[in-house]
């Protein structure tokens, strides 16, 4: 549950209620929980700020006047779906990362035309990739 450090919409309420974070062998998945109010703001943007190994890129996923978009920059494959939460798998090749390698990242949500949080606060949320060896290492008969 990350801190707020605002609200959405100056209501108090935290923009981002609930952050889950989770990987397989070839991808990284984040849901992204949003409140309410953040989750029907028409001017909605989401972006993931990530960097593994010296490497940086990034996943917005946006609603403007009805259409919501979603992109990778450098450009990659990912699945994403926007509802009351954010659904985002990022393939290890799109974020430029290796298995065994850590990967930090953070999470900035904007809407009503300013951004109102930052998961987490202050500072970067890191994770370590499976290791090229994690099916030997967590093999059970």
């Amino acid at each position: 549950r990350p801190d707020s450090g605002g609200g959405a919409m100056n209501s108090g309420v935290p923009a981002v209620t609930l952050l889950r974070i989770g990987y397989s062998l070839s991808a990284m998945y984040l849901l992204i929980q949003l409140a309410p109010e953040m989750a029907a703001t028409e001017d909605l943007r989401v972006e993931v700020r990530l960097s593994s190994h010296a490497e940086m890129s990034r996943f917005v996923i946006q609603r403007e006047n009805g259409t919501v978009t979603g992109w990778t920059e450098p450009p990659g494959d990912a699945d994403w779906a926007l509802q009351k939460t954010v659904q985002v798998k990022l393939p290890f090749t799109t974020i430029r990362a290796q298995r065994g390698e850590r990967v930090t990242f953070a999470v900035l949500v904007s809407g009503g035309g300013r951004l109102v949080a930052t998961v987490p606060a202050r500072g970067v949320m890191s994770m370590k990739l499976p290791d090229a060896d994690y099916e030997l290492q967590h093999w059970e008969v």
